[in-house]
């Protein structure tokens, strides 16, 4: 035995010389592990409590991973009066003072993020292992590097990193990792929309199922921690993680904890950056106790266990059987750790043992233990001892006086804030991040107003709204993002081919970089407001503004003089009022006069039907679109012009005499005499095709359609 109890922490007692002596563990020896396994009800929990509850009295500095909750809560009771403050009592079901624990802050250098984002990738891989593929853990580990980088960054952030452009945008233009940097640009830029659900779609239901839920959200959703762990351990504070599977769930719980311990590890390894003889002799060390430790193990387990030591990170261990490791983390336990004790087990698991403590004991042995009886093979200074019995210590009494109540209110007040405050920075971190349009738009309204409140004018944002619009965004690149902010210069943009084709896309795509925003243009010119016509030339109007010039023609061939296979052949883009109208050519437009006058003629025959003789009359006598015949030279080349003006003058009275009433036609008003609102300026508008002029309308189409 050892002179200096404060030393030592016990563990049980054992028969010497006849007689039951009371034993422990030095502290030195804990530094090398203590692994413990047995059944539901043998007591485990019980040697865990006793040992947590020696440290917390001593001074020691503790960290404690209840996956049940009720030890945790009793942990509370032996704090000392001076103590109270040292403790923080991470109590994630406390919904109305949230404590705020945020993994990926502090991460430091490049090499700082990997080992974080490999630790909660080992979390996950670990919970989720049917989840996870090669594509899977390539995509999980390049968001949690790009968040990493990220200031204030949380694991909210994950899920919006695969679904928000422009939350995506903001993340990548912060990346210095060529790495990830090239993942986002090159490879994920590449990827269609298909490719991308597809490959996310797991992970994204995983940790939104984790994210969704309000217990959790309100806690990894704080940017800033309410503690530092590398703290806690280096001035030996108590951390007590009160990780109930009955109220968190069993997944959730599992992820906090792995989490956790994750953040522990990397706290003890950055000890690394003080000498060797500093670490020995200047810090102090940390105990940190991990009941049902398979759900809080990982595939970095291993290295852990071996470099711990060197940081005076003590481990120890407890669960009820073997098959609850994967066999890496099982082979890492059982070759190195220091102690181990062994409760009664299960046949399966005796066979296991009993090659770590024959001869003394074998499978029957274990298989038929009492309960608080162990089996155990002790470190002593340095050296594993021959296995030996024991039978662990009786709970320790409480204090008289318990400060349970204290330090839950304490660790409230310092750790803790209030839900209204969280849910209130979380609710403005999910609103949209504006795009570069928008920002833009911002800063030109700032102008404006500066300008108008210099002038001493007041600024009404409703008017201002409708004066000044926001602008309507572009839709999202094929690529996600916006180029260029990865190029120095518009030269350096990709061109478009073959290499940028994105996966799965049958053919390529340009690439079209998004416009600037372009301030509204003040006092443009508007069309006008109101044109009175009537139902039929509405639906004119309507035909041709919805269809195609080649539709147009097909109409007009179909309607007009379809005994004129002549007239029918002569019908053109050109004759629909085309762009190339004003090149025509003198030929051209002879030809067309000409035409013209022989459709006007074969109108005025067909007199038979004097109401559509005198609707059409009327029409292009009030729209003011009659065109004045042309000599047609083709057919009476002999005509004089005053023969022709009498022939003229002889069909417009013959045919104003069969006109309608005009209340049943159509009033329209010319382009130039249109009344609109003073503050609009009226453009040109017409009936024609864009090409055509004021006065050059497609006749044509309007005749025969109201024929």
């Amino acid at each position: 035995m050892v002179e200096n109890p404060q030393d030592i922490t016990y563990i049980g007692e054992t028969d010497f010389r006849n007689a039951r002596k009371k034993f422990g563990i030095k502290n030195t020896d804990r530094f090398r592990h203590i692994y413990i396994i047995g059944k539901t009800g043998t007591g485990k929990t019980t040697l865990i409590e006793n040992m947590i509850a020696q440290d917390i009295i001593r001074g020691n500095g503790v960290a404690f991973l209840d996956p049940h909750g009720s030890s945790a809560e009793k942990m509370l009771d032996y704090v000392p009066e001076h103590r109270v403050k040292d403790v923080i009592y991470f109590a994630p079901f406390d919904m109305n003072y949230p404590i705020s624990f945020n993994v990926l802050e502090d991460a430091g250098g490049p090499d700082e993020r990997h080992k974080v984002a490999n630790g909660i990738l080992s979390v996950m891989k670990t919970i989720w292992v049917d989840a996870f593929s090669g594509r899977m853990e390539y995509l999980v580990q390049n968001v949690l590097l790009a968040l990493l980088e990220y200031p204030n960054a949380t694991l909210l952030g994950f899920n919006r990193m695969l679904t928000d452009k422009e939350y995506r945008k903001l993340i990548v233009d912060n990346v210095k990792d060529p790495s990830v940097r090239s993942f986002w640009i090159d490879d994920y830029g590449k990827w269609d929309d298909k490719y991308r659900r597809e490959a996310g779609a797991a992970i994204q239901n995983k940790i939104g199922q984790f994210t969704s839920n309000p217990i959790i959200r309100n806690i990894i959703a704080q940017p800033k921690s309410s503690f530092n762990l590398q703290e806690i351990m280096d001035n030996q504070k108590i951390f007590i993680g009160n990780l109930s599977k009955g109220l968190l769930g069993e997944q959730n719980a599992q992820l906090l904890g792995g989490m956790l311990s994750t953040k522990i590890y990397l706290a003890a390894m950055s000890r690394a950056k003080h000498p060797e003889e500093y670490i020995e002799k200047k810090l102090p060390g940390f105990y940190l106790y991990a009941d049902e430790f398979q759900n809080f193990a990982n595939e970095s387990f291993a290295s852990v266990l071996s470099e711990a030591r060197k940081y005076k990170l003590s481990l120890t261990m407890a669960h009820q059987y073997v098959t609850q490791l994967v066999e890496t983390v099982r082979d890492a336990v059982i070759g190195n750790v220091g102690t181990m004790i062994v409760f009664r087990i299960g046949p399966q698991d005796a066979e296991l043992f009993e090659r770590e403590f024959a001869p003394e004991f074998v499978q029957q042995d274990m298989v038929g233990l009492a309960f608080a009886q162990v089996y155990m093979r002790l470190s002593i200074d340095g050296m594993t001892s021959r296995a030996f019995s024991a039978r662990t210590l009786p709970p320790i009494a409480k204090p008289a006086i318990s400060m349970k109540e204290r330090v839950f209110l304490s660790s409230r007040e310092i750790y803790a804030r209030p839900r209204a405050e969280v849910e209130i920075e979380i609710e403005e971190w999910f609103k949209p991040i504006p795009s570069q349009k928008q920002l833009d738009h911002q800063e030109y309204l700032k102008q404006k107003r500066a300008e108008v409140e210099a002038t001493g004018g007041v600024w009404v944002e409703e008017e201002a709204d409708k004066l000044y619009p926001a602008p309507v965004e572009d839709e999202e690149d094929h690529r996600g993002y916006n180029k260029k902010s990865f190029y120095k210069s518009q030269s350096q943009l990709p061109r478009y081919g073959d290499r940028d084709r994105p996966s799965g896309s049958a053919q390529s795509r340009p690439y079209s970089p998004r416009q600037r925003y372009t301030p509204p243009i003040e006092n443009a010119p508007q069309k006008p407001s109101k044109i009175i016509v009537s139902p039929e030339l509405q639906g004119l109007i309507n035909t041709l503004d919805s269809s195609t010039k080649e539709e147009k023609i097909k109409a007009v061939k179909k309607d007009s003089f379809p005994e004129e296979k002549k007239i029918k052949d002569s019908i053109s883009l050109d004759d629909m009022g085309s762009n190339t109208n004003t090149a025509i050519s003198t030929k051209w437009q002879k030809e067309k006069e000409a035409r013209e006058k022989e459709k006007e003629k074969r109108l005025i025959e067909k007199t038979a039907k004097p109401e559509s003789t005198s609707a059409l009359k009327d029409i292009l006598n009030r729209i003011k679109i009659a065109t004045p015949p042309s000599p047609d030279k083709s057919t009476t080349p002999h005509t004089s012009r005053a023969t022709e003006q009498q022939a003229q003058q002889s069909i417009q009275q013959q045919t104003s005499q069969k006109t309608v009433a005009s209340s049943n036609l159509l009033e329209y008003t010319s382009p130039t005499a249109t009344t609109v609102h003073s503050d609009i300026v009226p453009s040109q508008h017409t009936l024609s095709n864009p090409g055509t002029t004021q006065n050059e309308v497609d006749t044509d189409v309007l005749r025969q359609v109201l024929e």
